[in-house]
């Protein structure tokens, strides 16, 4: 069955969120031919809030035998969603993990999974339904994730400042 994108958790309607403006606002780059824009907007996703927030999120619930399968398939389909965005700009690596991902999830997407095709080069352009986007709630997620970069650059400088010793 497919996923009912508004009875996922918050992390899981993020992400998703996040996939389908990143996905929206890379196709009109491209379609604009502005090429370093289209790269710069995927590596944000990918690193900024992909990898290092939706991942981080997401461990506890992989860990979890009952919460483990909804979020391996958000998982397994942002991680489709990005090889389809990154392609037209990195057709190696994208299809190298295209192929890997296929031997763990052969039969991937949102919100209704299905065979995954057999390359990334003839995989459809993801386009993902408007009631995805959540402008308000990326906003939230956002400030929060602006507070936490801000603690932690607090913190880190508060740590550096107790290990510097005065000289004697």
């Amino acid at each position: 069955g497919g996923v009912r994108v508004q009875e996922l958790p918050l992390e899981d309607r993020w992400i998703l969120s996040r996939l389908a403006t990143t996905a929206k606002e890379v196709t009109g780059q491209l379609e604009a031919y502005h090429f370093s824009e289209a790269v710069r907007t995927i590596y944000d996703f990918t690193w900024s809030e992909f990898c290092d927030w939706y991942v981080e999120m997401s461990k506890g619930r992989l860990k979890d035998e009952a919460t483990r399968p909804a979020a391996q398939r958000v998982l397994a389909g942002a991680l489709d969603g990005i090889l389809r965005l990154v392609h037209p700009v990195m057709p190696f690596v994208a299809e190298s993990i295209w192929q890997a991902l296929g031997e763990t999830a052969p039969s991937r997407g949102l919100p209704a999974p299905a065979k995954a095709a057999e390359s990334v080069c003839i995989a459809a352009w993801p386009a993902y339904p408007e009631a995805w986007r959540d402008p308000a709630m990326e906003a939230r997620l956002r400030r929060m994730q602006d507070l936490v970069r801000l603690a932690r650059e607090m913190r880190n400088r508060y740590l550096s400042l107790r290990t510097v010793t005065p000289s004697s």
